[in-house]
């Protein structure tokens, strides 16, 4: 919903020619191997979403998947883990998720889908979180525990955190790589988080998802670790910097100026 940027962030135009965030991530997905891209949307957004992602569908088979929302009068979307549910239907394959309003470099997009062509398994891209935070305000990021075989033992989400922080964990910026039978178990832990529903702000959140599998499936997520600096646009302050950090990537090459 962006409230603490103000506004709607997702297509907001940082790239030298207009280009969002979003439409990076996908660039670097088609560049990787990629075949599909389903973005998961707003019903009231949807007009301003397609036109916005006209250029890319060019490239790349685009989807478009509205996250309705089923409990009456309710505004705030029912989180990340219902938005991936909503793709179900359109989903057969191994398939990565990445938030809208995050860059997360080619880099480390191509290792992850490299990881889904040659393993069976699920996966979670993380940071060292001092690449991750804001200049002008908190952040809340789901700190990881890793055990030493590289599986995810825990994710928790922090909240509070900011450059004074001396800590430097690998956290999660929910850049996940996930075999198609996830749905399975994602549509149970819906219905139990619908069935219990009490408080109208409560979300059905993919980390709390990821981490009630682990503890009573043992369910295994492979721990990949990517050092390029992250860089999102959190608070409208951090528009600039973003814009600027985008930029040279562009002048490195990395993304064609007529994409």
């Amino acid at each position: 919903m962006g409230s603490r940027y103000g506004g709607l962030k997702q297509i907001e135009k940082i790239g030298p020619n207009g280009e969002s965030l979003a439409e990076l991530t996908a660039y670097d997905a088609w560049q990787s191997g990629c075949t599909k891209i389903i973005l998961i949307i707003r019903e009231d957004f949807e007009e301003q979403i397609r036109k916005k992602f006209t250029k890319i569908s060019k490239k790349i088979k685009t989807e478009f998947v509205i996250q309705k929302n089923p409990i009456k009068n309710r505004i705030k979307p029912l989180g990340t883990g219902h938005a991936v549910l909503c793709a179900k239907n359109h989903i057969n394959e191994p398939f990565i998720v990445a938030n809208a309003d995050d860059y997360y470099g080619n880099q480390s997009i191509k290792m992850l889908i490299r990881f889904l062509k040659l393993n069976q398994k699920s996966a979670i891209m993380t940071f060292p979180l001092r690449q991750t935070l804001s200049m002008h305000g908190t952040v809340s990021r789901g700190i990881c525990k890793i055990d030493s075989n590289k599986n995810l033992t825990e994710i928790k989400e922090t909240h509070g955190l900011n450059q004074s922080t001396k800590e430097n964990p690998r956290v999660s910026m929910n850049l996940w790589g996930f075999q198609p039978n996830i749905f399975e178990g994602l549509s149970k832990s819906y219905e139990k988080f619908i069935n219990k529903l009490k408080n109208d702000k409560s979300e059905f959140l993919l980390p709390e998802f990821i981490q009630e599998k682990i503890q009573e499936e043992k369910f295994r997520v492979k721990v990949l670790e990517s050092d390029e600096k992250w860089c999102g646009v959190t608070y409208k302050e951090d528009f600039e910097y973003v814009k600027n950090e985008i930029s040279k990537k562009f002048q490195k090459g990395n993304y064609p100026y007529d994409f």
